[in-house]
C-alpha cells in the first residue's frame, strides 16, 4: 500500500491521497446514512404501534384517560423526534332516528356526527382526568414529526431542486368505540 502512495520519485502522490481520502469519506457517510435510515425506520414502526395501541385502548374502554394519553405522548417522544399530535373524536348524534326530509316517512336519516378535536379533548383530560366516549363514536389519531432527522435533511439536500423527497416519521390509527365510557 505504501508503494501505491509513492510516485516514481519516491514521494507520496497528492492525487492518490485525495482519492483514498475521498473513498474513506464516502464509505463513512454511507455507513452513517444507513444507520440514520435504520433509526428512522424503527421510529416509524414504533409510532405506528403506539398510535394503534392508544386508539384501540381508548375504543375498547370508551374513554381517553390522562394516564393513557400521557403514556402515548411519552412513548412517541421516546423515538427521538418531536411530534404534532392530532386527535379527532366523532360523537354519534343522539337523534339518529330523525327522518330525512327528502325520503319517505318510513326511512330514517343518516347517522350524524359531532366532532371534537385535540384541544377540546386535552381540556377535558386536564379538567376531569378522562374524556368519555359512547358506543358507536369514532376516534382517530394522527402523528407527524416536527423536527428533521438526518434522513430528512439528506433527502431534502439531494432533492433540493425538485421539491420532492421530504420523508417524515408519522403514524395514524382509528377505531369505532365499542362501549360507553364511564
Amino acid at each position: 500500500m505504501i508503494n501505491l502512495l509513492k510516485s516514481n520519485r519516491g514521494e507520496a502522490d497528492v492525487s492518490t491521497i485525495i482519492i483514498i481520502g475521498g473513498i474513506i469519506f464516502v464509505v463513512t457517510m454511507m455507513v452513517v446514512l444507513g444507520a440514520a435510515m435504520k433509526l428512522d425506520d424503527v421510529a416509524q414502526e414504533s409510532v405506528l404501534k403506539y398510535c394503534s395501541d392508544f386508539v384501540n385502548t381508548s375504543a375498547n374502554e370508551g374513554k381517553i384517560t390522562k394516564e393513557n394519553y400521557d403514556n402515548f405522548i411519552d412513548s412517541i417522544h421516546s423515538t427521538g423526534h418531536s411530534y404534532n399530535v392530532s386527535i379527532e373524536v366523532q360523537h354519534k348524534d343522539e337523534n339518529i332516528g330523525n327522518k330525512s326530509a327528502w325520503t319517505s316517512s318510513n326511512a330514517t336519516g343518516e347517522a350524524k356526527y359531532v366532532y371534537s378535536y385535540t384541544s377540546e379533548i386535552e381540556e377535558g383530560l386536564k379538567k376531569d382526568g378522562k374524556y368519555l366516549m359512547k358506543e358507536g363514536d369514532r376516534i382517530s389519531v394522527s402523528v407527524e414529526n416536527t423536527d428533521k432527522g438526518l434522513r430528512q435533511q439528506v433527502t431534502e439536500a439531494f432533492s433540493a431542486g425538485t421539491g420532492n423527497g421530504t420523508a417524515v416519521v408519522s403514524g395514524s390509527g382509528s377505531a369505532t368505540v365499542k362501549v360507553n365510557g364511564n
